[in-house]
């Protein structure tokens, strides 16, 4: 008498039923590894994109800075000709 569900599989369809479930959690793995490989790019761009961005705040506030002291460079030096020119209109008179 033969019980239902305990026939005995020849080793060799037994071998081949294991490589074929090896293949296919091979290719499951390999996908789920070219999908991390993508998000651990896409966030390594992020933090790239972040630090550029921070330099580029950066050197605009340096860039900034500089324009101010320019600025006040030009204005000094014309308050300083003025105050050259009155003294020299008052050592005239």
């Amino acid at each position: 008498m033969i019980a239902i569900g305990t026939e005995r599989q020849n080793p060799a369809a037994a071998a081949q039923q294991d490589a074929s479930r090896l293949l296919r959690e091979n290719e499951a793995l390999k996908e789920e590894n070219n999908l991390l490989k993508l998000k651990v790019g896409h966030h390594l761009h992020l933090d790239r994109n972040k630090g550029l961005h921070s330099k580029n705040s950066f050197f605009l506030q340096v860039e900034i800075l500089l324009d101010m002291l320019a600025q006040k460079t030009a204005e000094s030096e014309l308050v300083e000709a003025d105050v050259h020119k009155m003294r020299s209109i008052l050592a005239n008179t």
